[in-house]
């Protein structure tokens, strides 16, 4: 039995992007967090009804808890190796602690261009050599055009911005 207190901690220790370099670790709860935001800004701007708009943060915040189980394994792998993607699915579908939230085609939709431009927004901070950053562009194409303004960075401090207490 996974209880979420346990989720949640495993959430903030389980790490992402093992093949590609970075500068820094990111986490499945930190990804998840990101994802969550975008997908409430989206839903926002295209006037989702309230219990869509749950449906989909709700599946936003638990889109990659498996990976507790799992390990974040890259898409590329999964893609290109079909039995061990219905093996991972698999073990997806075994995690029963874990809610599985059903949503509908169009909220799918957002949530994963919210995946999606959660992921370039990370790599974009953080990336450490070429390949990380042809990954991240190679990201940002797979965003469809209708969500791309949640990638748009208006207020985006500098570095030598003071932070005051931050």
């Amino acid at each position: 039995m996974i209880s979420p207190a346990h989720l949640v901690r495993r959430m903030m220790h389980t790490k992402r992007w093992g093949i590609i370099n970075t500068n820094r670790t990111q986490t499945v709860a930190e990804h998840t967090a990101g994802v969550a935001i975008l997908a409430d800004q989206i839903a926002i701007t295209r006037g989702l009804s309230e219990s869509d708009h749950l449906a989909l943060l709700r599946h936003c915040l638990y889109h990659d808890a498996f990976e507790v189980v799992t390990g974040d394994f890259p898409g590329s792998i999964k893609r290109n190796n079909p039995a061990l993607k219905a093996a991972l699915d698999s073990a997806e579908r075994s995690c029963t602690d874990i809610p599985q939230v059903q949503i509908e085609h169009d909220l799918k939709r957002i949530a994963k261009a919210a995946d999606l431009a959660e992921s370039v927004i990370y790599l974009q901070d953080a990336a450490a050599g070429s390949r990380a950053l042809a990954v991240a562009e190679a990201l940002r194409k797979l965003v469809s055009d209708e969500y791309t303004f949640i990638l748009k960075e208006t207020n985006k401090l500098s570095d030598d911005e003071d932070l005051g207490n931050y």
